[in-house]
């Protein structure tokens, strides 16, 4: 007051412009504010009843929303196939949150990390997260992350490459040299020669397949390897070590599935 004595107690009461009044005393805590802008009053008043008042505003918000709405958390993803993610921000009212303050991490697609959609095609299998980043205009974040399993196909990504080895000319339905055929996921795991068993689901250490393609028992034929692979810059020697040690490799490790 005028002779310098402080005001406390229920002689200070504090208000806003949204809720009404808050309550009264030095200090108050609330943690039930309406969403919004709020000009927040506190007013003293001394024995004498004259009054002072002082005021600021603040804002009140919840923080961004994130959502991911493709692809699905925990869905899987033959190797070389599409996949496409598609990502949404809002802020508290609802408002799109676009433009730099919105990210994919790691970026997933080599276009803009900041579309919110985009396609992508992974190349090596595994377990691939990535986490959709955004900051609204009050400096408030939010963050959510999806994560996918990415295989490879004995159907559409072992089985094609294995023809364009030209395994099927030797060990195919036609002709069966050295007692293998070539012709179906079991044939692989069963078939043998003097030399050992083509592979061995789950050990990539055992079986002469790997060996044999890498040291050129076969060579490739270009048009099989690249059909489906979309860097066809590669050199074939390139494009055929990958395919034999990242996915041929791969496959074998995860027990050769007949999928």
């Amino acid at each position: 007051d005028m002779r310098g004595n402080s005001i406390t107690g229920d002689r200070l009461v504090w208000e806003s412009d949204l809720d009404g009044g808050l309550g009264t005393g030095a200090t108050i805590r609330r943690d039930d504010l309406t969403n919004g802008h709020h000009e927040i009053t506190v007013t003293g008043t001394d024995g004498s009843g004259y009054s002072t008042s002082v005021s600021t505003r603040i804002l009140i918000a919840d923080p961004p929303t994130a959502k991911i709405l493709a692809p699905a958390d925990g869905s899987s993803f033959a190797v070389l196939d599409e996949v496409v993610y598609e990502g949404r921000c809002t802020d508290w009212q609802e408002n799109p949150v676009t433009g730099s303050e919105v990210y994919w991490d790691p970026r997933p697609c080599m276009a803009d990390p900041h579309d919110m959609q985009c396609s992508v095609a992974f190349y090596v299998p595994g377990r691939d997260t990535t986490t959709l980043r955004c900051r609204d205009a009050n400096g408030l974040t939010a963050e959510v992350s999806v994560a996918i399993d990415v295989y490879v196909s004995y159907e559409s990504k072992i089985e094609p490459y294995l023809l364009g080895f030209g395994c099927s000319d030797c060990h195919g339905a036609i002709r069966q040299g050295g007692v293998v055929r070539r012709g179906a996921c079991v044939d692989l795991t069963t078939g043998g020669n003097a030399n050992g068993p083509l592979i061995v689901a789950g050990d990539t250490s055992q079986g002469i397949l790997i060996p044999k393609l890498l040291t050129g028992h076969h060579d490739p034929t270009p048009e099989a390897l690249m059909t489906s692979i979309p860097w066809v810059w590669m050199p074939l020697e390139m494009i055929e070590t990958w395919w034999t040690m990242d996915l041929l490799a791969h496959w074998i490790a995860e027990g050769a599935p007949d999928n």
